[in-house]
């Protein structure tokens, strides 16, 4: 069981560090998505009844824009009943 723990927090470091570093630039040049925050790395076992569920990870924060595009439409002329004209 040691090894399996081994892995699981090798593994989760390993991602972790991604976001910190390479994944930090290559998401903001590539999809405009920009690492806000990274947390610890941490224990999140689970107990299901007699059985243990193994976990480890982390909690990250990413933020992006969100862009909607449409075709504009001027308004030319509206008319506008009790209201006194401009000018």
């Amino acid at each position: 069981m040691p090894m399996i723990v081994w892995a699981l927090s090798f593994w989760a470091n390993r991602a972790r560090d991604w976001f910190l570093t390479a994944g930090h630039r290559l998401l903001k040049d590539e999809v405009n998505t920009v690492v806000v925050t990274v947390g610890e790395s941490i224990n999140n076992d689970v107990q299901l009844g007699n059985e243990w569920e193994r976990r480890n990870g982390f909690e990250i924060e990413l933020r992006t824009k969100n862009v909607i595009e449409e075709n504009y439409i001027p308004i030319e002329s509206v008319n506008v009943e009790g209201v006194e004209p401009l000018g």
